[in-house]
């Protein structure tokens, strides 16, 4: 009876023992998976990150583009303008001078 029940103790003992080793590497493997995907999620968020920011730079810089390409059209058209009122200038100038000489 006794040599039972200390054979039962050892049973006891070993499947406790091996119950003890399997819930250490579960929580070992859920570790290093929580670990993985903690890693992945950092990853994917500094991709979404850099992303974001190339966006914007390109935004920023067509921004840019059409400001210089509006500022080149105003000084065109100034530059018209101004060619312009110098032919008209020339224009009243003649007209004046064919006047006085009348």
């Amino acid at each position: 009876l006794i040599e039972g029940v200390q054979e039962g103790a050892k049973n006891l003992n070993a499947t406790a023992s091996s119950a003890t080793q399997q819930v250490r590497s579960n929580v070992h493997l859920a570790i290093e998976d929580a670990k993985r995907q903690m890693a992945e999620r950092q990853e994917q968020a500094s991709r979404l990150r850099l992303d974001e920011q190339k966006r914007q730079e390109a935004r920023k810089e067509a921004a840019e583009k059409q400001a210089s390409a509006m500022k080149e059209a105003d000084r065109e058209r100034k530059a018209e303008a101004d060619r312009q009122a110098e032919a008209l200038k020339k224009q009243a100038q003649a007209l004046k001078e064919e006047q006085d000489k009348r």
